[in-house]
């Protein structure tokens, strides 16, 4: 299930980081909001003792993970220079490689008494995430800028997978 909501929440928050205009730019809010949801959500796993009310707030806090990453992968392309964009993508990915086996081992501390786990996790995403938020270089408002696409239905089609008749055609000429 979880699987499922992070794919589908990837595919949403990434697009509407695309076309969403504030004066804290397009990705900012999302990131910020994803980290309040993530944080807040991933604390209350560790509270609960129903199974299905495990899933379902672990479900919210997949949906707050991608709220975060969607947007943060393409502040990439949106903030780095096209020269060194390769190696941001590798730092990114560097740091996630690292990452997830070190969270696995800190992880691995909490085994007999989980509470405390999902409290730091949960602090961690939260404080992590906002931090990062004031190390990156601020986000211009976006609320001047061109929007992306039309209303709700372009929206809605913008998720359709690619199809060698909607293919673009190249006008260069070999």
């Amino acid at each position: 299930m979880t699987a499922i909501v992070s794919l589908v929440s990837n595919l949403v928050f990434g697009n509407l980081s695309d076309r969403v205009r504030t004066r804290f730019g397009r990705r900012t809010p999302w990131i910020f909001g994803g980290a309040i949801i993530g944080g807040v959500s991933l604390t209350l796993v560790g509270v609960l003792t129903n199974p299905v009310a495990i899933l379902i707030v672990y479900c919210i806090t997949m949906v707050g993970l991608n709220m975060m990453l969607a947007p943060a992968i393409a502040v990439i392309s949106d903030r780095v220079p096209l020269q060194i964009r390769g190696t941001m993508s590798a730092f990114f990915d560097a740091g996630q490689t690292v990452g997830f086996p070190l969270g696995a081992i800190i992880g691995a501390a909490f085994i007999t008494t989980s509470l405390p786990g999902y409290v730091l996790a949960g602090a961690l995403m939260l404080i992590g995430d906002v931090a990062t938020l004031f190390i990156w270089p601020r986000e211009r408002s976006a609320v001047g800028t061109e929007a992306r696409g039309g209303g709700f239905l372009d929206l809605v089609k913008s998720f359709r997978p690619p199809s060698p008749s909607r293919r673009p055609t190249s006008t260069r000429r070999s």
